[in-house]
């Protein structure tokens, strides 16, 4: 059975295309809008079918975000994609600045320092229910 260290992070998700040149637009689960783009490979997947790719370029655009991904040229390449969750394998994360913790577990994503409260990044989802975090900070 698989442990939640073997699962990937889901960071996002491809709700829509853009133009007619593969662009794709990406619900981005961070609380800072573009966060997602700082991965330059993903993994997309529904259902836990997961394949890599990869990033060709990417932008904050007006309220959202919106991607191109290698091998992704035309509207109805980017329109299959629609729905899949975009994923990232814990060991691509990068080390967080100083001396914060990079925290993850069932609620979420969060980062501390010692004898600090932790602030939580980007959405947690608890069951079908998906809640915005504010990282405000709070408590593990």
């Amino acid at each position: 059975m698989a442990t939640e260290e073997d699962a990937p992070l889901v960071i996002g998700k491809i709700n829509g295309v853009f133009g007619v040149k593969g662009w794709i637009k990406v619900f981005d689960y961070a609380r800072v809008r573009g966060d997602v783009l700082q991965h330059r490979r993903w993994l997309l997947g529904k259902s836990n079918q997961w394949s890599e790719r990869k990033i060709e370029a990417g932008q904050v655009h007006g309220k959202g975000v919106i991607a191109k991904l290698e091998g992704c040229d035309d509207r109805d390449s980017a329109a299959a994609l629609l729905g899949s969750e975009i994923a990232v394998w814990r060991d691509w994360l990068t080390p967080t600045a100083g001396r914060s913790i990079l925290l993850v577990s069932a609620r979420g994503i969060g980062c501390a320092e010692p004898n600090r409260r932790v602030a939580r990044l980007g959405y947690r989802t608890d069951g079908d229910r998906r809640e915005r975090c504010t990282g405000r900070g709070g408590r593990y």
